[in-house]
């Protein structure tokens, strides 16, 4: 049950401890973006004051909240950043991440779509397949590449490779035993990697077939649109506000992690 402005009184931030904000527009934060809408929205739902805080240069990931009081934090989880009952005990106040499987924190099974997605382009015929990783500073980008190769490794029939830049892909892309399928970390790689198939003169799904990660705007709106994997930034955020009301309410860290599951969704870009 929702709860009116005027009478929430307790303050949530909800923290984006990198140094670029959420809503840059680069090809790997649509969904970032709507995961702190979401994770705004849900916080109003539980009761909560949402405080937003983006990463400065030069500011740590870990600091105080200056001038407005917080009662708990829901951080994005990066690499390289503490879990969550540490950063608890650093903020002395409950604390929920949400993008890596570790305790009271809720992410998307990447694994599980990573491997959706291989099967899919496996199912058309695909042999020779490129993943397209995203930023080495998000637990996701890691474990959708681990995946990828752990796939590769388990069928001798495939080839897969895997590159991180535009300059490399374009080189995939133009070699003559190019890959003939594409696996994104994201929606915006996916429109990315649509762009740049479009310049070398590749047609999309006759010549590569892409898929992306998230179901955003990206992938509805896409030319064609993207085949891709459908997570809910809306249940993800529930799932972080539950765990974090009973840390509330009992006083102690729950001894538990959050999996949000996902689905694949066919649409036009991908091919035999």
């Amino acid at each position: 049950m929702g709860h009116s402005r005027e009478s929430m009184s307790r303050r949530v931030a909800i923290v984006d401890p990198l140094p670029v904000p959420p809503i840059a527009a680069d090809a790997g934060t649509s969904y970032m973006a709507s995961l702190v809408l979401s994770l705004c929205a849900e916080a109003e739902a539980f009761g909560f004051e949402p405080v937003v805080r983006l990463a400065r240069a030069g500011r740590p990931p870990i600091s105080p909240f200056g001038s407005t009081p917080v009662d708990a934090s829901i951080y994005l989880d990066r690499v390289g950043l503490p879990d969550a009952v540490t950063l608890a005990d650093a903020l002395n106040m409950p604390v929920v991440t949400v993008g890596c499987g570790r305790r009271c924190g809720v992410w998307v099974d990447s694994r599980e779509g990573v491997r959706l997605a291989f099967g899919h382009l496996r199912e058309l015929g695909h042999r020779r397949m490129v993943h397209f990783r995203g930023p080495e500073r998000l637990f996701a980008a890691s474990e959708r590449e681990d995946e990828f190769r752990r796939l590769v490794a388990r069928d001798p029939e495939t080839d897969g490779r895997i590159v991180a830049t535009e300059p490399d892909l374009v080189r995939e892309l133009r070699r003559s035993d190019r890959p003939t399928a594409l696996l994104a970390f994201s929606d915006g790689h996916a429109t990315w990697a649509l762009r740049l198939a479009r310049e070398i003169g590749l047609k999309v799904p006759d010549d590569l077939s892409i898929t992306g990660f998230d179901d955003d705007a990206f992938a509805y709106h896409a030319l064609p649109r993207l085949t891709t994997i459908r997570n809910s930034t809306d249940e993800t955020a529930r799932a972080a506000f539950r765990m974090l009301v009973r840390w509330l309410e009992s006083g102690l860290p729950p001894d538990e992690s959050g999996v949000v599951p996902v689905a694949l969704i066919v649409r036009e870009s991908t091919g035999r």
